[in-house]
């Protein structure tokens, strides 16, 4: 397979004699081609008996220039094929994925040592549980997955797979504490290769090597960033359950919030870790308030009053959002038909962005026509903030600095719960932006936001929720005694939802984009099993069956034009 951007193609080349017993699927090669000489990658090797069963082999041959070494595992080399089909993407980027970093030195050999578990509530139960092949386990944000870890290298090598650099790095520092060796993805290949008892790093680590492997765990399954941003646009919790599958060793998708694939993919194959668990969690009813616009509620006040505290309220826009909420009644204007959060076109109607329903000009509740648009960012917050409060207020964003955090108020956009933790108490100022947002996984990227708050604040702080649907299934949820056992009811309740709606991952969605001005004015005739939503830049198909989606993919790739970009079960639609 060469690497030459736009060339998704295999071709054969005759192994020299001095190269054979180097020239291993997997190993990164050097070949000329139309002329040049091209790097690339073996994926298969065979003789020309052999190969000619499969395809037609020509008389004459050219031959491999060099190789330069083993780019991936032999045993990966077939899965970077099963992923590109999956996905619907060149088998050359899933290589380039998957393929070893350069190294500037060599790293230091690697070694292993057993231990015991150390801390987990039950060990016995957790290694029944990957005994029996794993699955989800449910771990509230209060709980360190890193125990978990610990717990898995007692059987053998384990590969971790985290959403961020950061993660990966802070979690491998206390593996090495309590013992283990570990290597680091990707500064660490050559360690990895070498053996260790936990391989670990960011999304690109699912590829990495780890000889011996009994278990492999994505640590927050449910996060973004594990999501591959270029096509193939393949999840690595998908990939670590085909990977560990096609091995036959232990998976577990860890998560406070497991996705719905991840659940229907574990079945009944679940473990609810009891160490931990959320913070105290207040959901603060907004219509309560006197002024109809204001996001200050009464826990929110209380805690900015308190002497010392460090409170930070968290607003994910920055400017530009905008929620239509009755002037009378103060329910906020949602569709009837899919709930999410109404807007006012240009001709003053209510119009749903998700379902492209329309619902006159009045509240869809009490009929009355005065409605007030809530608008403003963190900013304006801010300043809402420090009129009340009297104390300064620290504005952070994903551009800010350094911030003191020490008895001083935060506002600012989700880049706090990023950067910062053990703060006292984390107010989601206005939860319905992200709850009711016109898509179809609004409610799990609220529930994941609120899942990252609880862990920057500290099982012993508080979360508070502001909201002006309390009643929404989510938000009674988290309001119960006991939100951890509330929420995994909401989450098994939600996928038998997208079962009865056909919704991924029931479905199949793709997501087809165009560039700037490049979207095709008209369709070819498409399967009857494809419905289709039109958007700005493309459109979104969605199919009960691969074949359908494979036809409706290759009728559109056949306009005329740029081709689109095709990314199959996208995050956000």
């Amino acid at each position: 397979m060469p690497d030459v951007s736009g060339l998704d193609k295999v071709f054969d080349y005759a192994v020299p004699s001095s190269l054979v017993d180097i020239a291993l699927p997997g190993s990164r090669v050097t070949v000329p081609l139309h002329g040049r000489t091209v790097k690339g990658w073996i994926v298969a090797v065979g003789t020309r008996e052999i190969l000619s069963l499969q395809h037609a082999v020509p008389e004459s041959l050219s031959e491999i220039s060099t190789v330069s070494g083993r780019a991936l595992p032999t045993d990966l080399v077939s899965l970077t094929k099963d992923v590109a089909e999956r996905w619907r993407g060149p088998w050359r980027a899933v290589l380039r994925s998957a393929s070893a970093p350069r190294q500037r030195a060599r790293a230091a050999s690697g070694r292993r040592t057993r231990i015991g578990g150390a801390g987990n509530d039950d060990p016995s139960a957790f290694l029944r549980f990957l005994d029996g092949g794993g699955g989800v386990a449910h771990v509230a944000p209060g709980a360190s997955m890193l125990s978990l870890v610990a717990e898995a290298a007692a059987r053998g090598p384990v590969l971790v797979v985290c959403p961020t650099h950061r993660m990966a790095r802070l979690g491998a520092a206390w593996l090495r504490r309590v013992g283990l060796t570990t290597a680091e993805i990707p500064d660490e290949w050559e360690r990895a290769e070498a053996g260790v008892d936990v391989v670990i790093g960011a999304r690109s680590a699912v590829w990495a090597p780890c000889p011996g492997v009994r278990t492999i765990i994505v640590a927050d399954e449910h996060d973004d960033a594990l999501k591959e941003e270029r096509v193939p646009a393949w999840d690595a919790a998908s990939v670590a359950v085909m990977r560990a599958e096609s091995l036959g060793v232990a998976w577990v998708l860890a998560s406070p919030v497991p996705s719905a694939r991840a659940l229907h993919t574990a079945g009944d194959r679940v473990h609810v870790a009891t160490s931990g668990g959320w913070p105290r969690i207040v959901v603060e009813d907004l219509n309560d308030l006197r002024a109809p616009a204001s996001l200050l509620g009464s826990t929110l006040l209380a805690e900015l009053a308190r002497e010392g505290s460090t409170v930070a309220c968290v607003m994910t826009t920055t400017g530009g959002a905008r929620l239509l909420v009755c002037d009378a009644c103060r329910s906020v204007q949602r569709c009837t038909e899919c709930t999410s959060a109404l807007a006012s076109d240009e001709e003053g109607l209510l119009r749903c962005h998700r379902c492209s329903s329309t619902h006159g000009s009045v509240c869809t509740k009490c009929g009355r026509e005065k409605l007030r648009t809530l608008k403003g960012g963190h900013a304006h917050l801010g300043r809402e903030v420090e009129r009340a409060t009297n104390r300064p207020v620290s504005l952070v964003s994903g551009d800010s600095g350094d911030v003191d955090t020490d008895g001083r108020i935060l506002v600012g956009t989700e880049a706090i719960l990023h950067r910062m933790s053990g703060l006292d108490a984390i107010v989601l100022v206005d939860a319905d932006r992200d709850l009711l947002a016109p898509r179809v996984d609004a409610p799990r990227e609220f529930l994941a936001l609120a899942a990252r708050a609880a862990r920057a604040v500290g099982f012993d702080g508080l979360l508070v929720v502001q909201t002006r649907v309390p009643d929404h299934p989510l938000m009674v949820a988290l309001a119960e005694p006991d939100p951890a056992a509330a929420i995994r009811v909401w989450l098994d309740a939600d996928v038998e939802r997208r079962r009865e709606l056909r919704l991924p991952p029931f479905s199949e969605v793709v997501s087809v984009i165009y560039a700037a001005g490049a979207v095709p004015a008209a369709l070819p005739p498409l399967p009857p099993d494809v419905s289709l939503l039109a958007n700005l830049r493309g459109w979104v198909l969605r199919s009960s069956t691969r074949a359908d989606m494979d036809t409706a993919l290759e009728s559109i790739r056949s306009i005329p034009g740029a081709p689109p970009r095709v990314v199959v079960d996208p995050r956000r639609y």
